[in-house]
């Protein structure tokens, strides 16, 4: 994002200069040469290129001036200069929204969020799902809604970047991580059918050994035997790859959908009770 600006005054006014003072122009000007197109006043202020004892004043006039549009709780993006100096006509890059929230917080776009990113999903949701190990509160913003997912500081990991505008990247749950935290939590991913469709839509970008991997670093029992089930019935030229999983299978039967009550069939060679039938997910996959 590129700003020029006239601070002399024998200049004709263009571009900032139309609605913005020389020196709340200068502050946008440093603001996305530092931050690029969103940012938090705690960055601000340990940023010693920026010294402004009036800073929440002049970033609440650019709020006002709709040349930022405010996240909440300090946390801003910068209307593009496309937009004009209207920020009710700006559209908010929900992924990249959810990014800034966070802020210096390590974080990655997670469950529902990562399906989409990951093109394992066939609509968007309502609902961005941000993992950190911060309890941050939920935020609505614009037809969004972000939803902070605590986790322990130890399951920050599995994660790649994704670009969501031009040169600009979030960082979002691996795909194998992505299958391991929605099996465990289908609620996030819009039910266990759902998951079962986004493994389908990845076709061969189904790399059922990185998803062993995953499930086995994650080390929950009744994800690992949801995700053996998953793999022998929708990726059968695979199955080779359940092996690690079947030594982590103890007596203790779980229920495939955690969401629904126990019941259906139980799978002995997973030890799991099939309470969402296989021609249920089969039928959901080709939907």
């Amino acid at each position: 994002m590129k700003y020029t600006i006239h601070t002399t005054h024998d200049d004709p006014p263009s571009g900032l200069e139309r609605s913005l003072g020389p020196s709340q122009a200068r502050l946008l000007l440093k603001l996305a040469e530092r931050f690029g197109s969103s940012f938090t006043a705690e960055q601000v202020r340990g940023d010693p290129t920026i010294q402004d004892p009036h800073l929440k004043g002049r970033l609440n006039d650019l709020v006002t001036k709709g040349w930022l549009f405010s996240l909440g709780r300090g946390a801003y993006m910068i209307v593009p200069l496309e937009a004009g100096p209207d920020s009710s006509s700006y559209a908010v890059n929900r992924y990249l929204a959810a990014a800034t929230i966070a802020g210096d917080r390590d974080y990655y776009l997670s469950y529902r969020t990562a399906m989409e990113l990951h093109g394992m999903t066939l609509h968007p949701w309502r609902s961005v799902y941000l993992s950190t190990s911060s309890r941050l509160r939920v935020r609505e913003i614009q037809h969004y809604s972000i939803q902070p997912v605590t986790v322990a500081p130890e399951r920050l990991w599995g994660t790649v970047t994704a670009e969501v505008i031009p040169d600009h990247r979030v960082n979002v749950s691996s795909r194998a991580r992505t299958i391991v935290d929605c099996i465990d939590r289908p609620g996030y991913a819009g039910g266990f059918a759902d998951v079962a469709l986004g493994l389908t839509l990845l076709g061969d970008d189904f790399v059922a050994t990185d998803a062993v991997d995953a499930a086995l670093r994650y080390g929950r029992v009744s994800v690992i035997k949801r995700l053996g089930v998953l793999i022998d019935l929708l990726a059968p030229q695979q199955r080779a790859a359940v092996e690690p999983l079947l030594s982590r299978v103890d007596r203790t039967p779980h229920v495939m959908d955690p969401q629904s009550p126990r019941g259906g069939r139980l799978n002995s060679r997973w030890g799991i009770w099939m309470n969402i039938s296989e021609d249920e997910l089969l039928q959901e996959t080709v939907s």
